[in-house]
């Protein structure tokens, strides 16, 4: 055994049991105090708009194309764990009117801190197989398993603090992201906003290409009647949309937004819809038959997932459910008359009573 091989196995020695121990728990405690973290993310985008709102009415700001939320590694390492917020416009790192404010995300990180001094302590008795700094080295690996959460915690609230008088106030590019990622480097869409009008020719278009139409504003998009099978969408967003009678077999919907949008009698076989958030949609005679919503798990990665898939007050009227896999499903509000289930499946989810009566069974 290399040397390398053994100080890898000293690491986990010391951190696997830990780690999993404390994953565990954020995680339990993610979904137990998930509506609180949406709101203290909420609070600290409000406070972005209104800084770039005064920059604006000085003239001092052009209008945004984007807002990043920045993952800060050397900051946790030294336990700060805030999040740098900055707004650019179209020129983006070109842009040198600068604004920027701070998300505290230490909820996210508590047991950061220590399993870093747990760490310190055991490597002092290997101190011929480590250096100074391998403390900092071994712990930054561990960093975007906690940064999940945040994502997960941003994507959940965005739509909602971009309903904020705040946000809509603020002058904006005609195509607005924001994202979330680290410092200047590898970051993600949790949100985009592109207000030229949206055609059935350009989604055709979006196909066609390598990418199809993951992380695009579909919103109010008229598609009724139309083949989307097997495309590629994860986090698209097709709030609003008219898409009756769709077929959507067999594709990639992670993450993806439907809130209010008219799906009845759409098809969702067999299609990945983990995450996706169908809350308030019409979605009667819709199947979901085999759709798969498992979260993804491996090792301490917990996304996508975390999010859960939402269909609280949506209309759901003969839908057919039968072989689907909806991990956390949320059918608060939900009408279920005439849905139908596996009946394996029904215990997996929190009905009302009044939802079970509902509902049919097949076996």
């Amino acid at each position: 055994m290399n040397s390398e091989q053994t100080r890898q196995e000293i690491i986990d020695e010391i951190l696997e049991s830990a780690m999993n121990d404390a994953f565990s728990i954020l995680e339990a405690e993610f979904h137990t105090q998930k509506d609180r973290l949406i709101q203290d993310f909420i609070h600290s985008f409000q406070q972005m708009c209104v800084k770039i709102k005064q920059l604006q009415e000085r003239g001092r700001k052009a209008p945004i194309a984007y807002i990043h939320y920045s993952l800060l590694r050397t900051s946790i390492l030294q336990q700060k764990y805030t999040y740098l917020i900055e707004a650019y416009s179209e020129e983006w790192y070109g842009d040198e009117n600068e604004c920027f404010s701070w998300y505290d995300a230490s909820w996210f990180y508590k047991s950061f801190a220590p399993l870093q001094s747990l760490l310190a302590q055991k490597l002092k008795k290997y101190f011929r197989l480590f250096q100074p700094g391998d403390r900092e080295r071994i712990m930054l690996k561990y960093i975007p398993y906690y940064h999940q959460f945040v994502v997960a915690i941003a994507r959940l609230a965005i739509c909602q603090a971009m309903e904020l008088p705040e946000a809509k106030h603020i002058a904006k590019s005609e195509i607005f992201r924001i994202r979330i990622g680290e410092f200047k480097d590898i970051s993600e869409d949790i949100y985009v906003s592109d207000s030229q009008a949206k055609t059935l020719q350009y989604v055709r278009k979006l196909q066609r290409q390598d990418i199809q139409l993951a992380y695009e504003d579909l919103t109010e998009l008229s598609l009724q009647g139309q083949s989307l099978d097997h495309t590629e969408m994860r986090y698209a967003d097709f709030r609003g949309g008219q898409l009756t009678n769709c077929k959507l077999r067999g594709c990639i919907l992670i993450g993806t937004r439907w809130n209010g949008a008219i799906l009845s009698q759409s098809d969702f076989s067999q299609s990945l819809i983990t995450d996706a958030d169908f809350s308030q949609c019409d979605l009667r005679e819709t199947s979901f038959r085999h759709a798969n919503g498992k979260g993804f798990r491996e090792g301490l990665y917990r996304s996508p997932g975390l999010q859960g898939i939402r269909f609280a007050d949506a209309n759901l009227e003969g839908a057919d459910f039968r072989g689907a896999e909806l991990f956390c499903a949320d059918f608060q509000g939900a009408n279920l008359r005439g849905a139908i289930f596996s009946e394996s499946d029904v215990n997996k989810y929190q009905l009302s009573e009044e939802q079970l009566q509902s509902i049919d069974t097949v076996l």
